[in-house]
């Protein structure tokens, strides 16, 4: 395999196959053994040279906190207070009696007000100005992998390694699940998949195909392997037999 493009065409997300149980995954997903693979991306760290250019990042201008409501956040609110308010007012807005928003129906009632009181006497306090919406430009990296329907795939780019669980079907790829460290929803899926991959690859041959998504937002084919491939995440988020989590630790290849 030259380039591994083609295990990442046609991409397609489909849900239902993560369960409750290793046995129950393992049941769902035999039949489908010998369409079974894994791609895992080690994603590397932007290059310095690519920061805030648009060949590698998407540029949105986002609207932010005026400069009162930033000064009442840090000084006024307080959670367990917030969340009473929210208790409160919650009921006005599921009967309707309340069109407003209901984070600025507090704002409004209960904080602009009580910090305006506080502040006017400040030297050099201008409303105006305070109350002035605000914007500033976030810049999110680019991924160059697409969905079949041509949208483009995010990583999330606090996972080291992400990692796609793929079913073949025609010349589709299925994504059965995406796997990772950056949360606990990946975890699982990451220790899930792959303790049911390594069930089933002791009938069957599934390989785990690695790739490096690079400084300059590119992916690179790195190689493959028959063993099962362990990345950061695996182990937890999902109760697996510690006997059996060293079994597939011992036999496995940590890829970081």
């Amino acid at each position: 395999m030259k380039n591994g493009k083609e295990l990442l065409k046609n991409l397609v997300f489909v849900g239902g196959y993560s369960k409750a149980t290793l046995k129950a995954g393992v049941a769902a997903l035999r039949p489908f053994s010998e369409d079974l693979y894994a791609v895992h991306i080690r994603i590397d760290h932007s290059d310095p040279l690519t920061w805030r250019k648009k060949k590698y990042y998407h540029v949105a201008k986002q609207e932010i906190c005026t400069r009162l409501d930033e000064w009442i956040f840090e000084h006024l609110v307080d959670q367990k207070e917030y969340a009473s308010f929210l208790d409160r007012y919650r009921p006005m807005t599921q009967t309707g009696k309340m069109k407003k928003d209901i984070d600025e129906y507090i704002m409004d009632r209960h904080y602009r007000p009580k910090a305006i009181r506080m502040l006017c006497h400040k030297k050099g306090f201008d409303l105006t100005l305070w109350k002035k919406k605000r914007t500033r430009l976030e810049y999110s990296r680019r991924a160059n992998l697409y969905w079949q329907d041509g949208e483009e795939f995010r990583f999330d780019f606090r996972n080291p390694v992400e990692s796609l669980f793929i079913r073949k079907k025609g010349s589709d790829r299925e994504v059965l699940g995406i796997g990772g460290s950056g949360s606990s929803g990946q975890r699982q899926k990451n220790t899930f998949f792959t303790a049911v991959l390594y069930i089933l690859s002791k009938k069957a041959h599934i390989q785990h195909y690695l790739f490096e998504y690079d400084g300059f937002n590119r992916l690179k084919y790195i190689g493959s392997r028959y063993c099962t491939i362990l990345t950061p995440g695996f182990g937890s988020n999902f109760n697996l037999d510690m006997a059996f989590m060293e079994e597939i630790s011992k036999r496995g290849v940590y890829w970081k």
